[in-house]
């Protein structure tokens, strides 16, 4: 996206967020937004209970039943402990980027022509209307004679529409957007959009703003600009803040650039194909695809049975180039060929994101939709296989009404209530839950009694035929054949079947509290369908936090499952992604480069060089992201989740050591992967590293080095000094001024066995011979006290008055001094 465009949609997205949830100052101070004041007005504030609704006059029908919605939002989240404040404060967000994404998404899709008539966009022929917004007046005039003009019956039968294709984002049932902004906020609103009211001293908003691909990835971005600027100011400023809860969303998001992801999923899902058909052309089109990468053979598998995940899709940047790539895939392999067929099979078989930001899963929806839009027009829509998680307040009365529909089976509520616990804080934790293993324990229990009762069931029930029971016995309910794992996933494909029909009565019952709360189970039961998965490719640019900011229930929980790798959060995700990866598969990721050199992380490290195969590490320079600048450098790596082969397993590498612009180093990783590529032009490529990854394991710490010429690695493989010398402690007075003298300030001998010692401190640069100007006091009295002293050390005895060679502990280079055996030995020399 252009650089003026992405000022002017900056611009645009802010002072929507300004008007509609509110924003804090330079002062810090808070100023709300036109949806907390539209909470007051049907009697609803953070700081103090809700007003009783007959006590507030005259409500529209839209407000009265967006208060009953408002209500049972705040108490569920009551029930399930979090402070009446925040909760208030929680559903103005959810409303301000719902009503927010909606909108832009509408814009977005009238700039691409992906609508049959304009939504946002009014016209001087209707009046200033939109088309739809003038046929509306036309065809029901009644309906445009309020405040709003119509705008909101119109809006409404839109969102309706658009439903039936992006559930997510456009449900009209969402308790987010049942509170309406104000008449004059909504208008703003799409004056903003429709780019008729300029947004302080940018220009106006052109078609050309939202027609870009990625502009709804950038306005996610630009929404969490303030909010992220607020958050790292608070750690910097307050000591012990941390960052948790609701912040941790804008303080790791980070719009993945648009090269950084052709690399990635070039050279795992593209590699993939070519792995399984070596004379596919259609590495021809991919310009970041490095051909000579040593990899792993890939076995054949149908197109519908290979799996994508990005477990932070964020507003889906990966899984939109993926839906690309799979689009030419399924076009070359010919199984299916109906354009609507291709997209809805890429939608529901091959696509799978994982965020902890609902805002985010509703714009990578909608991208993906605009997507399949423009390959097939009108296209009917798919179940997509995003899922945000959110789920972290199951308990409470609506829940526990819930478990109580599972009367005949009751190791369901069982397993379903330490679900619940083990999901507490997913919210924070988002991929790097792992409930499945949290919850093996009372699955092997919940089986095992299950399994006895159904068998005593069987074999003392009244059947009418004995035949029949035997046969049952023997064959129908293979007991011991069933795993942990598949009576764990039945148990969960109940209990979704049983939450949709929970849902759906309290829907048409008007209750709230389980509808809320049924939407959050289901929500909760898809996201552990998808943690308990494997995929054949794992795509990432995962959160970057240190563990230093980490709240207490995310740096446990880091702690616990992921010792090797719980310094970043980023680092965690290198550790899950391949956990989640099939092996054989392909991980593919962009993350911050200290994961390989520092010894926080020698175990990560040692573990990838061992199990997985490295063929590609890019290691980016500063600026490499265009919006921002990550606390280090990044870095793009492949791992291919299968053992190495043996001797021959070599890791092609290129290093950015400038700060460059994004733009420039992107056409840098282009040169190097031409370079790679035999067929093509090289032109002023980059330097290309290649080395044996087992020769990573002889470096110190086994540090991913790619750089270091072999004559240096090899080096490594001999002996090291440690190997045959023993480190020894020296001498240390603590008090130099009482017990060191220069030799020619003493009288009487000085050698072993005397009153004094000649003290090896070091000293001005010599070579062979020298240094040897200073005595210490060695009589029995005094080494008595050395030893004696906490603040004194002593060399051992066994290394006193040797003939050695000695240096000092700093230098500009090595220069070792022959010294007589007449001496002891300072820290220092």
């Amino acid at each position: 996206m252009d650089a003026d465009l992405k000022k002017i949609l900056k611009a645009v997205v802010l002072e929507m967020r300004h008007e509609l949830e509110g924003y804090y100052d330079n002062a810090g101070k808070w100023h709300p937004g036109d949806l907390e004041a539209r909470l007051a007005e049907i009697g609803v504030r953070k700081d103090r209970a809700s007003v009783p609704v007959d006590e507030l006059g005259r409500l529209t029908d839209e407000d009265v039943r967006a208060r009953k919605l408002v209500d049972a939002f705040i108490d569920l989240r009551e029930q399930a402990g979090v402070e009446r404040t925040e909760a208030v404060a929680e559903y103005i967000r959810e409303s301000a980027y719902t009503w927010a994404n909606r909108l832009v998404a509408l814009r977005c899709m009238e700039a691409r022509e992906l609508l049959d008539d304009e939504v946002i966009v009014g016209r001087e022929a209707y009046g200033g209307r939109s088309l739809v917004h003038h046929r509306l007046a036309q065809s029901s005039p009644e309906l445009c004679t309020g405040e709003d003009d119509g705008r909101f019956a119109m809006l409404a039968q839109v969102f309706a529409e658009r439903a039936k294709t992006l559930p997510m984002l456009f449900d009209p049932d969402s308790p987010s957007i049942a509170l309406r902004p104000s008449p004059a906020a909504l208008k703003n609103c799409l004056a903003w959009l429709s780019g008729t009211q300029k947004v302080r001293s940018q220009e106006h908003a052109t078609v050309a703003v939202f027609a870009a691909q990625d502009a709804l990835g950038w306005a996610y971005q630009y929404w969490n600009t303030v909010e992220k600027n607020r958050v790292f100011e608070t750690v910097r400023t307050k000591k012990g803040a941390k960052i948790e809860g609701a912040d941790i969303i804008p303080a790791t998001q980070l719009y993945t650039e648009d090269y950084m992801v052709k690399f990635l999923v070039q050279n795992s899902l593209g590699a993939r194909w070519m792995g399984m058909h070596p004379e596919s052309k259609l590495f021809e089109d991919w310009e970041y695809y490095v051909r000579d990468a040593d990899r792993a053979p890939a076995k054949n598998k149908p197109l519908q049975q290979i799996t994508l995940l990005d477990p932070a899709c964020g507003s889906g940047h990966f899984l939109i180039d993926a839906f690309d790539m799979f689009y030419s895939m399924y076009e070359e392999e010919g199984s299916l060929r109906d354009p609507e067929v291709i997209c809805k099979s890429i939608l529901e078989n091959n696509l799978f994101g994982i965020d902890i930001d609902e805002r985010a899963i509703q714009i990578a929806e909608a991208s993906l939709w605009m997507k399949a839009e423009e390959k097939s027009f009108g296209f009917s829509g798919a179940n997509t296989n995003l899922v945000a998680a959110t789920s972290s307040h199951l308990k409470g009365e609506s829940w526990e009404r819930f478990l109580t529909t599972f009367e005949k089976e009751p190791h369901i509520p069982r397993v379903l209530q330490e679900f619940a616990r083990s999901i507490k804080h997913i919210d924070e934790l988002g991929s790097l839950a792992i409930p499945y293993e949290a919850l093996e324990q009372i699955i092997k229990a919940e089986h095992e009694i299950w399994e006895k009762q159904e068998r005593e069931r069987l074999e003392g029930g009244n059947l009418l035929f004995q035949e029949l029971r035997d046969e049952l016995l023997a064959t129908q309910l293979p007991f011991h054949d069933i795993s942990d794992k598949e009576f764990f996933e039945r148990t969960m494909r109940h209990a979704l079947f049983a939450i949709d029909g929970f849902t759906k009565y309290a829907r048409d019952s008007g209750e709230f509290n389980d509808q809320l709360m049924g939407a959050e189970a289901k929500t909760g039961f898809r996201l552990l369908d998808l943690l308990s998965r494997k995929y054949d490719v794992v795509v990432a640019n995962p959160p970057y936090m240190g563990a230093a900011n980490m709240g207490a229930n995310l740096e446990l929980h880091v702690t616990t499952w992921f010792p090797n790798s719980n310094s970043d959060l980023y680092s965690a995700f290198i550790e899950r992604c391949l956990k989640l990866c099939l092996t054989p598969g392909t991980t593919a990721m962009v993350t911050l480069n200290s994961w390989m050199f520092l010894g926080s992380y020698h175990k990560l490290r040692v573990d990838l060089v061992q199990e997985s195969r490295v063929p590609l590490l890019v290691q980016l320079g500063r600026h490499a992201f265009s919006e921002a600048d990550p606390p280090g450098n990044a870095v793009l790596f492949v791992i291919h989740n299968s053992p190495p082969s043996g001797k021959s397993d070599a890791t092609r590498s290129m290093r950015i050591e400038e700060s460059l612009l994004a733009s420039e180093q992107a056409n840098i990783v282009r040169k190097f992967c031409r370079q790679m590529s035999p067929t093509m032009d090289h032109g002023n490529a980059p330097e290309v590293y290649s080395k044996l990854q087992k020769e990573f394991l002889h470096l110190p710490n086994c540090v991913l080095a790619f750089w270091i010429p072999d004559s240096i690695s090899r080096l490594f493989e001999n002996d090291n000094v440690g190997s045959f010398l023993e480190v020894i402690n020296r001498t240390k007075t603590g008090e130099n001024d009482r017990f060191v003298r220069f030799h020619w300030e003493v009288n009487g001998p000085v050698g072993p066995g005397k009153n004094w010692l000649l003290y090896q401190k070091g000293g001005d640069y010599c070579t062979y011979f020298g240094s040897n100007l200073n005595v210490i006091r060695w009589d029995k009295s005094i080494t008595r006290y050395f030893r004696a002293n906490a603040s004194c050390r002593i060399t051992d005895d066994r290394f006193q008055c040797l003939e050695v060679l000695t240096y000092n502990s700093m230098g500009r280079q090595f220069c070792g001094r022959i010294t007589p055996p007449l001496c002891t030995y300072d820290v220092g020399g």
